[in-house]
Order: C-alpha cells, then sequence, then structure tokens
C-alpha cells in the first residue's frame, strides 16, 4: 500500500501539469500558455536540492503529505494568477524525493520493484489528465475545473495519512551537511555520468511526448488515430516502468538496452505512416521508453551514502527534468531552421548514442569490478 500511496500522489503532480495546459488553453492566447509550462518547472527545479535536503534531516512522511496537500491548494488557485503555478511546482518537487525515500526503505529488489510502479506515474498522469479534462470542460466553468482538481488532494492526503509509516530515526540525518550532502554527489563520477545520460534520456522522451502528437497531424491522420497512438504511447509506457522493476539485470545494462532501442526507432521513425504501423510503433516505444526510469533513481541511491539516499534521488531528478524544461527551446530552434520532424528524430537518436557513452564506461568498469571481487 505504500508503493501505491506513493504513486498516487507523484501521479497527482502529473495530472496537475497536463491539465493546466488543457485548461488554461481555453482562455490565454498560445504565446502566454507556455509560460504555465515554464514557471511549474522553474519551482519544481528550484526544490529539488532543499526538498531532498529537508527529507534526508526529516524524513519523508509528514513533508509529502504537506506538499501533496500545497499542490491542491496552489491548483485551486491557479486561475487567480500565473505566479501559482511557481507554488504548484515548488509544492510538487520534493514529493518524487519523499516518495524515494518511502520506497527506499525495502530490501533488495523490492526496491526496485517499487520504484519501477513509482515512474509509472508520468503516463498515468497523462492518462488521467487525457480522460478527465474534457469532461470538466465540458461541464464547468474554468474556475470549478480547476477547483476540483485542487479538491482532489484531499483524499490522496487522507491515503497517505493512514498507509505512510515515518522513516527510523536511525535512517535520517539529525545533523545535516548540505556541503557534505552535495560533495559526495558532485564528487562521485558515476553520479556525474548517470546525470548526464539522464538529462539526455527525459530530453528524448519529453521531446516526442510534446512533438509526436504534432507529428501525427502531419500525416493528416484523424483525432481519433492521434488520440489512439498518445494513450497506446502512455499505457505501455507506465507498463514498461512497472515492468522494468522485475528484470534481473544490472541497472546500467537496462537503461543502454532501452537507449538503443530508442535510438533504432527515432531513427526509422519516419518510415511508418500507416495507422496500423504507427498504432504498432506508439506501444512498442512507450514500453522502451520507460525501461530505464526506475533505474536512474535506483542507480543514484545505490551510488549514494545511506544518510543521504533523498538529495542524490533530488539532485539527479534535478538533471532529468532540467532536461525536459530545456528541451523545448532546443527541438523549436530545431523544427524552425529545418522545418522537418525527421531531422529532430534525428538529433534525438544521435544523444540517446551520446548519452550511451558513460553508461558503457560505468558498465565496463562496474563488470570488471565485480570480475574482481569474485576472483578474490
Amino acid at each position: 500500500m505504500t508503493v501505491f500511496a506513493c504513486l498516487c500522489c507523484f501521479t497527482y503532480c502529473f495530472v496537475n501539469l497536463y491539465s493546466t495546459i488543457t485548461l488554461m488553453g481555453l482562455i490565454e492566447p498560445l504565446a502566454r500558455l507556455g509560460l504555465y509550462t515554464t514557471f511549474y518547472y522553474l519551482g519544481y527545479l528550484f526544490c529539488q536540492f532543499p526538498g531532498g535536503a529537508l527529507v534526508d534531516r526529516k524524513g519523508p512522511k509528514k513533508l509529502i503529505l504537506l506538499c501533496t496537500a500545497l499542490c491542491g491548494l496552489t491548483t485551486a488557485l491557479t486561475p487567480l494568477s500565473l505566479v501559482m503555478r511557481v507554488f504548484s511546482g515548488m509544492s510538487c518537487g520534493p514529493i518524487m524525493a519523499c516518495a524515494s525515500k518511502l520506497i527506499a526503505s525495502r530490501r533488495g529488489k523490492e526496491k526496485t520493484k517499487g520504484l519501477g510502479v513509482l515512474f509509472a506515474a508520468p503516463p498515468f498522469g497523462l492518462l488521467i489528465s487525457n480522460s478527465l479534462t474534457p469532461l470538466l470542460m465540458s461541464r464547468y466553468s474554468i474556475s470549478m475545473a480547476f477547483s476540483f482538481l485542487g479538491l482532489m488532494a484531499i483524499p490522496l492526503v487522507l491515503l497517505g495519512l493512514v498507509v505512510f509509516h515515518e522513516t527510523p530515526a536511525s535512517s535520517r540525518t539529525i545533523v545535516y551537511s548540505q556541503k557534505e550532502a552535495l560533495v559526495c554527489f558532485v564528487g562521485n563520477p558515476w553520479q556525474m555520468m548517470l546525470c548526464a545520460s539522464g538529462f539526455i534520456f527525459m530530453f528524448v522522451v519529453v521531446g516526442f511526448g510534446a512533438w509526436g502528437r504534432h507529428y501525427y497531424q502531419t500525416l493528416s491522420l484523424s483525432s481519433f488515430h492521434i488520440n489512439l497512438f498518445m494513450s497506446l504511447f502512455s499505457l505501455f509506457a507506465a507498463m514498461g516502468s512497472i515492468v522494468s522493476g522485475y528484470i534481473k539485470k544490472r541497472h546500467e545494462c537496462i537503461i543502454l538496452f532501452a537507449f538503443g532501442c530508442m535510438a533504432i526507432g527515432f531513427a526509422v521513425f519516419h518510415l511508418f505512416t500507416k495507422p496500423i504501423t504507427l498504432a504498432v510503433f506508439s506501444a512498442l516505444f512507450g514500453f522502451v521508453c520507460y525501461l530505464p526510469s526506475a533505474h536512474f533513481t535506483s542507480l543514484a541511491i545505490s551510488l549514494a551514502p545511506s544518510r543521504y539516499l533523498a538529495t542524490a534521488a533530488s539532485i539527479q531528478n534535478f538533471f532529468l527534468q532540467l532536461g525536459a524544461f530545456i528541451m523545448p527551446f532546443v527541438s523549436t530552434l530545431v523544427l524552425e531552421g529545418t522545418s522537418s520532424y525527421e531531422n529532430l528524430w534525428r538529433l534525438f537518436a544521435l544523444l540517446l548514442l551520446l548519452g550511451s557513452l558513460p553508461l558503457c564506461v560505468m558498465k565496463a568498469t562496474f563488470t570488471r569490478v565485480a570480475g574482481t571481487s569474485n576472483d578474490t
């Protein structure tokens, strides 16, 4: 139940993100609409390190409940001011670190399985938003729709009060050194290599989610087919994240496999034009895209001292979400400069190949270390 409650709280962050863009699109011009996402990510990124530090020092239970409640409040107040999106991002920022800390208390492979379920949250959030938002738009005013989204936080907080148990005091760092936490992370070359690959991972995955629909529209497909393809992508992405936790391979090996499959997928994407082939591609591509999600965080946690688990997860998540934040600016330049989605997919494939290089170094080194340990 702890994993399920963490999934619900984390999913709520993405329902908030995606639903806000759709609802505000009814009353805001396109040029201003992008600010709602930008302001959200500014708040989200700002709270990554402070949120992780607070979790390691005070424990995750109270903080995840407080952040979920504040997320609901700021969501309900979104129509009043664009600034509310900054506060929404700040509220959602520490939730991933809290959930990771709660799940990291599980033993062995159960930890990875739990993280696999947790990182199904982004596609689940997109699926819920795509189903819920049209219903709210058809029945309620903008202010009432946001009030409904805000009230959704109440049952999540109540669920957390019943399910969440505070981590033992021995797992919290009462005397917390921000300098030491940063040095432990930044001074570890494996963590920084993982951050570089994670940045690219989130850049291309969010890039496909953002531009895939627009690309499908250039193929003169019906709205039914476009919605079907994006729903298949989201559904199978959630399945891929959950299944990945049960794969008995080293983290870097799973990430490398997914990167290779994704690079091939982007390279051949333009060859598919028929609805049936695009449907199959969307499903398979969604499944592969989210195979690495849990393994980035799980590997970052395994490389960190036990007293700084949440800090490691939050800093690593900062670099992942930084990729998502920068992606729209870079991809827009590519599309405006070349007027070709095919060039954008090629860029994504090239980035994945570059992101595979530090993973190859990690794989070779970890394999050599494991072999040396076995020999001794």
